[in-house]
């Protein structure tokens, strides 16, 4: 039996209500056919569905209409929603292309609530018992694509030529630009190469660092897929503690094998210091939760012994580039969201009602989405490196809980404005001054009396 996935969002719990949000769903079926479909909220009751699947040594394209059934009862003890097709849209199933082939039905789906809320996070299921769901099944995969992420390649394969509808989205969505027509292929798929360390564990900064590391890779996630290219993420946090190491960051570099096309993206977020004596302007990281050494230090030798502990549970910036500089990838960007001060000051978490981020990213008039003819320029045709911290020697840096730091708030700010339509070209110059001069702004919004000048050594061509 051919199956069709249907996935949508609660209206009633959504705050979009003047654009159309899109959403990709894929799940094989009890018969191993697999099905991609793409969803296209209408209205707050009424949804589009496009899917695509191939059976029998054919390709079928078919498009679903849905109408939200919310349900005030029970399922196993859990609230849920059950939306299926309905025919007040007229025909609620229309083949595209070919004959529906036998079989196919068009399932409900259901929906359960967390807490009594609904969320994108929380179980989808298909079944063709609309009663009693006994043959309900999990999907494999159901998410929202993000305005920033939509293309015309990736709407196009749910459409047919000619397809008024594909039109009319297209407008919608932006796409009435021609700037991504016309993009040759990539003749060598490069892998970005993400390599995160977030001190998540921390008591004071945690809820901090953790913010950095959702955004950034959400963020890289969402570029990768745009240029259509391999994103491999290798994580070193503190949700176990013992795992915020210096030996697993330094394991996780050596993971890292590059080709000479790809790119690597390095970034850190916790406690960073200096010594008295250092010559390298840049900070070491610290890579603890709890402090490995005796922080009442009496005399020489206990110093001593205190500086040879820190430096086995510590790396600094300047050598984590040095060694992912020798990998041989084309770019290579390093960045630091640390505090360059003296070993056992800590960085500080600003108060969170006071900034609002995003606000330069969108406008109640413009959709803002990502670029691919600049994305390419940025990370396909880019050849070099970057070196960066967010603060200099004997500053502070900061941030909060909901924007995560500040001076990695302000990378991903200056990289989304720098590829995206109806912005100027920018270059990685370009970003990273934009990210240091933004993070400073937002650091004295916090505390007016705070400086938080950042640094960079940048040697990129473009």
């Amino acid at each position: 039996m051919r199956l069709l996935l249907f996935f949508t969002l609660l209206i009633n719990f959504c705050p979009k209500a003047k654009s159309q949000d899109f959403y990709n769903v894929k799940f094989t079926g009890k018969d191993g056919v697999k099905y991609d479909c793409l969803l296209v909220e209408d209205s707050k009751a009424k949804l589009s569905v496009r899917m695509q699947f191939a059976a029998n040594k054919k390709k079928y394209l078919v498009e679903m209409k849905y109408q939200s059934w919310p349900i005030a009862t029970k399922d196993g003890g859990e609230d849920f929603l059950h939306f299926k097709a309905e025919s007040m849209y007229g025909s609620a199933i229309t083949f595209l292309s070919g004959q529906m082939p036998p079989g196919f039905t068009a399932p409900c789906f259901i929906w359960y609530a967390a807490k009594g809320k609904m969320s994108t996070t929380n179980p989808l299921y298909i079944t063709t018992d609309y009663i009693k769901f006994t043959d309900k099944r999990k999907v494999e995969l159901c998410e929202q694509i993000s305005m920033l992420d939509i293309t015309k390649g990736r709407l196009k394969p749910y459409f047919v030529e000619g397809d008024e509808e594909y039109e009319a989205l297209k407008i919608i969505a932006g796409l009435n630009l021609k700037a991504d027509e016309g993009l040759p292929p990539l003749k060598n798929i490069p892998t970005l190469h993400f390599i995160m360390a977030a001190n998540t564990g921390d008591p004071l900064i945690g809820p901090s660092c953790a913010k950095d590391e959702e955004n950034l890779l959400k963020e890289l996630k969402g570029i990768t897929g745009s240029l259509g290219i391999v994103l491999k993420p290798y994580i070193v946090n503190a949700k176990n503690e013992k795992d915020f190491s210096r030996k697993n960051l330094l394991a996780k570099i050596d993971e890292l094998k590059a080709g000479p096309d790809d790119i690597i993206i390095f970034s850190y977020s916790g406690h960073g210091a200096r010594w008295d004596d250092q010559k390298d302007p840049y900070p070491f990281m610290q890579l603890w939760v709890k402090t490995p050494y005796k922080e009442d230090v009496k005399n020489q030798a206990e110093y001593e012994l205190l500086k040879r502990i820190v430096q086995l549970n510590s790396l600094s910036l300047s050598e984590v580039n040095q060694l992912l500089n020798k990998k041989g990838a084309r770019l290579t960007i390093v960045l630091g969201d640390m505090c360059n001060t003296e070993l056992g000051a800590k960085k500080p978490v600003d108060l969170e009602n006071i900034l609002n981020f995003g606000d330069a990213l969108r406008s109640s008039t413009e959709i803002i989405r990502r670029d691919p003819v600049k994305l390419r320029k940025l990370f396909i045709d880019a050849k070099g490196s970057l070196l960066s911290c967010a603060a200099k020697p004997k500053e502070k840096a900061s941030g909060n809980s909901t924007a995560g730091g500040y001076y990695t708030a302000s990378f991903i700010e200056a990289l989304r404005l720098a590829g995206t339509y109806n912005k100027p070209a920018a270059t990685w110059e370009n970003i990273i001054t934009k990210t240091i001069d933004q993070a400073l702004i937002y650091r004295q919004n916090a505390s007016p009396d705070a400086v938080q000048n950042g640094m960079r050594f940048l040697s990129i061509k473009q």
